[in-house]
Order: structure tokens, then sequence, then C-alpha cells
């Protein structure tokens, strides 16, 4: 958020701070109570799926950033119903293929990125190892994002740098912080 706001000193001593968190988690374990993590986590993956899916359902509507249990149980279902929807026109998309000049790829990158942030508020309330049904999400999603990097130098870059940090905040939640400590620095180093 800082970053764009013009605020990038600001940013980056965000993301070293951040980077040394993570840093720590990874050699001497959890510090920090498991609920603060959580809302650490999902605070994050809310804010940072702002940009995709603003307006989706009305901007009064759909807080980012904030606890989804406050959210009316027709607004939840609605939102992670969506998920269908996505699954259906990545379907249509289908897989790019190697000679993509990157316009389909990043299509469904964004595409995918929409369908993960629904699946992290439906799993959110089924299980406490949210690891097990959404790490397959992330890992496809910097997967299609390192095939974009390839192609596109600054897109394909800034997009590989937000699946990691995607990953990295669900590898926090997980407790996988040597992992979650490992993308977001690869995530900071491909943000210059």
């Amino acid at each position: 958020m800082l970053d764009f706001r013009g605020r990038f000193d600001d940013a980056r001593a965000a993301r070293r701070e951040a980077g040394d968190l993570l840093t720590e988690l990874a050699a001497s374990g959890e510090r920090k109570s498991w609920s603060c993590i959580l809302a650490w986590w999902r605070i994050l993956l809310g804010l940072s799926g702002r940009v995709h899916e603003q307006g989706q359902l009305g901007e009064a509507e759909l807080p980012f950033g904030s606890d989804t249990l406050g959210w009316s149980p027709g607004l939840w279902a609605a939102y992670v119903d969506g998920r269908a929807g996505l699954e259906a026109a990545a379907a249509v998309l289908g897989p790019p293929a190697r000679t993509d000049p990157g316009n389909h790829l990043a299509e469904l990158i964004t595409m995918h990125r929409r369908l993960t942030i629904r699946s992290v508020f439906y799993w959110e309330r089924r299980t406490h190892l949210i690891l097990e049904p959404l790490r397959p999400l992330f890992d496809e999603g910097v997967a299609l994002a390192r095939r974009l990097a390839e192609t596109d130098d600054n897109a394909g870059r800034a997009l590989l740098a937000r699946a990691l940090t995607d990953r990295s905040t669900l590898l926090v939640a997980g407790k996988r912080y040597a992992q979650a400590r490992d993308d977001f620095l690869e995530a900071t180093g491909l943000r210059g």
C-alpha cells in the first residue's frame, strides 16, 4: 500500500521489518500468539486483493482488510460462492500455451488470484489446517507468475512478487516460517 502511495522509503522499511520478523520466526519459532499471526495474515491477504476484487459486490458491502466473521451470512456466501464462476471462467481461458505473448497469462493470473482469495475466505471457516486445501492454489499462482516473468520482465516480476508475498502470508498462517521468509525475501528482491 505504501508503494502505491509513493512512500517508497517507508515501503522498503516495512518490508525490511517483515523480513526481519520472518527470519526471527524461522530461527526461533512463534513469538506472537497464533491469533495475532492469523489476523495479520488475513488482513494482508485481504488488502493485497483489494485492487482486483474492489467493487465486485459493491464497495460498501465488501470491506477488504476486515474480519470476514463480521460479514452477513448472505454477503459471505455470495462472495465465496463466486469461486465457481471464477473456476468456470478460468477453464474457458484454458492453460496458456508456451508461446503465449503474456496477455492471456496475465488475465489467467488475475483470475486465479481472485479465486485464491475467495478460497481463503471459504476455508478459514472450515478448518484450522489451512495449508492442505490452500497451498496448491498459492503454488499454482506462483507458477503462473513465474511463467509470465519469463516473458515479460516488468509486469511479470511485479505479479511474481505479489504471488510470492501472498504465498508467504499463507505460510506464516501455517507456521512454515522458513518457507515464508524465503518467499518474502525473493519477493522483496524482485521489488528492488
